[in-house]
């Protein structure tokens, strides 16, 4: 009987991990119940509306986008991906600025190393916006390993 290689045993393992349904993952304050062939969607940070869909993807940006009708918007990503989810909302807002850090080459070509820190970036965006007359809110993702980046412009009293 031939054996398995470890690759093959492993990629099986995801495979499998991936395809059982969404539906049967408790619904987080953020993940739809229901399932993955339907999108994701998010409850404004700001004026509680819920099950906002998240927007179809647009080019130049890479992570979802989601608009309430209060003016709120959103994106998120994973912790390791903040810095350009932060960079991607400076855009959209037409900010000239950037919260992520330049990469460093290494001794190979290939490979470029980038400093990283959530907190950082999480503190520079809100000063970033603040200065330009936004509000800003960090609400949690469908995972504790995800994070969703709340922002609106702040409404001038008269």
């Amino acid at each position: 009987m031939p054996t398995e290689s470890w690759w093959k045993r492993l990629f099986a393992w995801v495979k499998q991990r991936h395809e059982i349904p969404a539906q049967t993952a408790p619904p987080g304050p953020h993940r739809s119940p229901l399932g993955s062939s339907q999108a994701h969607l998010a409850d404004c940070a700001f004026c509680k509306t819920r099950q906002l869909r998240q927007e179809e993807p647009s080019v130049p940006y890479c992570y979802p986008l989601w608009k309430c009708p209060c003016g709120a918007f959103a994106s998120g990503a994973w912790l390791p991906d903040l810095d350009e989810v932060a960079d991607q909302l400076l855009e959209v807002l037409a900010i000239q600025a950037r919260v992520s850090e330049p990469c460093v080459p290494t001794d190979h070509p290939a490979i470029t190393c980038q400093h990283y820190s959530v907190d950082k970036v999480e503190r520079e965006m809100a000063e970033i916006l603040t200065r330009h007359g936004c509000e800003v809110r960090i609400a949690p993702g469908a995972t504790p390993s995800e994070r969703l980046y709340w922002v609106r412009r702040k409404k001038v009293k008269v």
